[in-house]
């Protein structure tokens, strides 16, 4: 982590003008998610109709992160315009980012709630430092651990043994969920900020808005796949 993902989040912080910055996208279908990254925040589309996931801008530009929020209108016009004519010419499906899509737009819709019982949406595609991710980290505010989400194309894809991923898709998220502990002293507080932020601008829980997530314990995991 470096300081760039710490200067995304306090922009992510200020509830006005994330509201602000959301809406100016509104017209995509399920809205928009603002990834925290070390550039800044990504503007990701969340459209489920989308062949795969796509950043709001232009081919070979950077229209699609913002350093700070919110963007000039005429900004979000040129990276509308981009988006819509690189949508036009996906030729990449994805499964599993379609299903992220859903999963993202209906948690991003609301009080960021996921389909599973005190399961709420924090990040998506958290990077380790070979490149590995995590697809959705999410976390149980009632008992303050952290979820690992890892989504396949399919419970087939999902039960098959990767070699070069140490496992099936639950031993996958295993591995993750233990780095992302080892690394807890840094990353553990950076994304219950984000969470913090989020829950604030979504209306979540006290429990969220208020998060207080345990040290001592790994992350649970969740594996998914569509339907």
């Amino acid at each position: 982590m470096r300081d760039g993902h710490r200067r995304a989040v306090e922009e992510l912080e200020r509830g006005d003008d994330y509201l602000a910055t959301r809406a100016a996208y509104g017209r995509i279908p399920g809205g928009v998610y603002l990834r925290p990254t070390e550039r800044g925040l990504v503007v990701l589309g969340l459209d489920a109709s989308c062949a795969s996931m796509i950043g709001v801008g232009g081919r070979d530009r950077e229209d699609h992160v913002l350093t700070r929020l919110p963007p000039s209108p005429e900004h979000v016009a040129r990276a509308l315009a981009g988006y819509d004519a690189k949508r036009a010419t996906l030729a990449r499906p994805s499964l599993e980012e379609r299903h992220a899509l859903r999963l993202m737009a209906g948690a991003l819709g609301g009080d960021l709630a996921l389909p599973w019982p005190d399961t709420y949406f924090v990040h998506q595609e958290w990077r380790f430092e070979d490149r590995t991710k995590i697809d959705l980290l999410a976390v149980d505010p009632s008992r303050g651990r952290w979820i690992v989400i890892e989504l396949k194309k399919s419970e087939a894809a999902a039960r098959a043994h990767d070699p070069k991923k140490g496992g099936d898709a639950w031993a996958q998220a295993r591995a993750y969920a233990s780095r992302l502990h080892a690394q807890r002293a840094e990353l553990y507080p950076f994304f219950q900020r984000i969470a913090r932020a989020l829950a604030a601008h979504h209306g979540s829980p006290g429990a969220m808005r208020e998060l207080r997530v345990d040290p001592e314990h790994l992350p649970d995991v969740i594996v998914a796949w569509p339907e």
